[in-house]
């Protein structure tokens, strides 16, 4: 797998709507700071739309899900192969697992990573 080059996780918000304005030089919106708790590098300011809150806690937890989604991935990556060696001489276990869907959706998750790497 590729590198990722994004701010290294875990992120945060800053819940001081009031000192993050004043770092984005506005007092009109309603902003929260993403920052990276490990670099204290800041990632996004986000601002207006009526869900900046929200959408800035899930703007922050954007490595973690990555991270997850990458290890899910892995996992279903190796189990999909060994259920298909152990099913291999048993037709009936391999048409209880549907191998060809689990594929697909290995795939989609494989390109929403590589997505987030900027390889797409």
């Amino acid at each position: 797998m590729s590198k990722v080059k994004f701010t290294p996780g875990p992120w945060s918000f800053e819940d001081d709507p009031g000192q993050v304005c004043k770092k984005c030089e506005t007092s009109n919106y309603e902003a929260y700071l993403v920052y990276s708790k490990i670099t204290h590098v800041d990632v996004a300011i986000v601002m207006g739309g009526g869900t900046q809150k929200e959408d800035a806690r899930l703007i922050a937890a954007a490595p973690d899900l990555y991270a997850q989604l990458e290890s899910v991935i892995e996992a279903l990556s190796w189990l999909t192969l060994a259920l298909r060696d152990q099913a291999t001489g048993h037709p009936e276990t391999l048409a209880l697992w549907n191998t060809t869907e689990t594929i697909r959706r290995i795939k989609e998750g494989q390109a929403t990573l590589e997505k987030a790497r900027g390889e797409l």
